[in-house]
């Protein structure tokens, strides 16, 4: 009976012992890491084992037949090559502030799942952005750099644009806008510069253009016009009917009377706005009582209802047929307003010289003008206003226009 249970306890410790070391070649680092390697160099070999053995083992197109291991090999190989690149357009680096963030190309498919803050790499390898992305948008906080490292825009992103309060840099890094964006558009309330970095405006902006309530500087700095705006020029308007005094709190620039000495009539140039303001009573001309009853606006572009005119033809498509169109005699401030554009270098095929005596620095007797000077005029209703404007021809661009 001992000797049974002896052979029985010898078979078990056999088959313990064998269960033991298979545990232990199991637990071994060393022997798991040789298995693996094994199965790797098997798979490897099976992979690159391509050639066919069986019709089976080609894949046919048209009359072409191709090796299905061969195939598949070779799209093995392309995804894993996608993926090395994929990763190596990402780079981990330290941000402006010191902090590592991730680095991407531009094209990097990785950068359309990115979270947060990163930069991104443009085309020629400079770093062009730095900031906030969220699903593959630029959005959020962040800078946008130039090739040479100057900063372009500064502030808020939305969805790849400007967007919410941001500051935009000139080429030479000088501020040129601080504001509101929407669309990179300059919107809301902001300020504009020159590109010498001198203040030029400051106020409201729509879609770009100046909107709404402003100020106008000149290139010195200097507060010239304060008042309404609409697509991005002055609501002339606002300038009719009124007096003097009243006018000089809406413009502060450098002004030139010129008197007409055979007639009661008076113009007050207003340079740094090209607007000649016109009256037709020559003994109030300089008093502060004294009513404008005609803007003359020297300018080859109108704005109105959303659209920034050019030609005669597009005011026809905008306001109908003309209340009165043909041939005139330039008139006094039209005289006036056309020898300040020949002076000024305006190309036109009219002339209108005017034969003037100073009397002060600023301030002219007109003795005679060209009054045999022939323009072609279209006149149109808006509202309550009749908005007549000047040109060399029945069709074509004008080059001021008149508001009474």
């Amino acid at each position: 009976m001992m000797q049974f249970w002896s052979v029985v306890v010898s078979v078990a410790a056999e088959k313990l012992k064998g269960f033991w070391d298979w545990l232990s070649r199991l637990t071994s680092p060393r022997y798991v890491a040789n298995w693996l390697a094994w199965k790797f160099r098997e798979q490897v070999s099976r992979l690159f084992d391509v050639k066919p053995r069986h019709s089976k083992d080609y894949y046919t197109f048209f009359r072409w037949m191709v090796s299905r291991r061969l195939a598949n090999t070779v799209v093995i190989l392309g995804g894993m090559a996608c993926l090395v690149y994929l990763f190596w357009l990402r780079s981990i680096g330290a941000g402006s502030d010191g902090i590592e963030i991730s680095t991407y190309r531009y094209s990097a498919i990785p950068l359309r799942l990115a979270e947060g803050k990163v930069r991104i790499q443009a085309e020629k390898g400079y770093i062009a952005y730095e900031g906030d992305v969220s699903k593959g948008y630029v959005s959020g906080a962040g800078t946008l750099y130039g090739e040479d490292g100057q900063m372009v825009y500064e502030g808020q992103f939305d969805q790849n644009r400007f967007a919410g309060e941001g500051v935009l840099f000139g080429d030479n890094g000088v501020k040129r806008y601080e504001g509101g964006f929407a669309n990179n558009l300059f919107e809301g309330n902001g300020t504009l510069y020159r590109e010498s970095g001198i203040l030029l405006y400051e106020g409201g902006f729509s879609q770009g253009m100046k909107e709404g309530e402003g100020s106008l500087y000149n290139a010195s700095g200097s507060a010239v016009f304060q008042g309404q705006f609409h697509l991005d020029d002055i609501v002339y308007a606002q300038l009719l009917g009124r007096t003097a005094e009243d006018i000089g709190e809406l413009y502060s620039g450098e002004t030139v009377v010129y008197r007409f000495g055979q007639a009661d009539e008076s113009a007050v140039w207003m340079r740094e706005i090209e607007t000649l303001c016109f009256a037709g009573d020559n003994e109030k001309s300089l008093s502060q009582s004294l009513k404008y009853d005609m803007v003359c606006v020297a300018k080859d572009v109108f704005g109105y209802g959303g659209k920034v005119i050019h030609t005669i033809e597009e005011l026809t498509n905008l306001f109908g047929e003309p209340v009165y169109e043909g041939n005139s005699y330039a008139t006094f401030p039209e005289a006036v307003a056309i020898a300040i554009l020949q002076k000024q270098g305006k190309a036109m095929g009219i002339h209108a010289d005017i034969d003037m005596t100073p009397v002060f620095d600023e301030v002219n007797t007109v003795n005679a003008y060209a009054a045999d000077t022939v323009v072609y005029l279209h006149a149109y209703r808006i509202g309550e206003r009749t908005y007549t404007f000047v040109s060399e021809g029945k069709t074509g661009a004008f080059f001021l226009y008149e508001i009474e």
